[in-house]
C-alpha cells in the first residue's frame, strides 16, 4: 500500500510518527511504502527510522520500486 505524504504543506514529524506508530502496533509497517518527492519529508522519515530502529520504505512519485529510507542519526 502506498501512502503519499506530499501535499500543499509538508507533514509534521509528529504526524508522520503517529502514523508509523500505529502501523508498528498493528504489525503493518512493512506493507506500507511512503511516497514523497520532498527532501525534508524524506529526512523526517529517516529521523523516525533511526529513532525507532526500524526500516521504513519509500519511493518517489516517479519510481516503481521502493527502498529503505536513509537513516538520519540523532545528534
Amino acid at each position: 500500500m502506498d501512502f503519499t505524504l506530499d501535499g500543499p504543506r509538508s507533514p509534521s514529524m509528529s504526524f508522520i510518527d503517529g502514523i508509523i506508530s500505529k502501523l508498528v502496533i498493528n504489525d503493518q509497517l512493512d506493507r506500507v511504502t511512503f511516497v514523497t518527492d520532498n527532501e525534508r519529508t524524506l529526512e523526517k522519515l529517516g529521523t523516525i527510522s533511526g529513532f525507532r530502529d526500524t526500516p521504513i520504505y519509500y519511493r518517489s512519485s516517479e519510481q516503481v520500486g521502493r527502498m529503505p529510507v536513509p537513516i538520519v542519526e540523532l545528534a
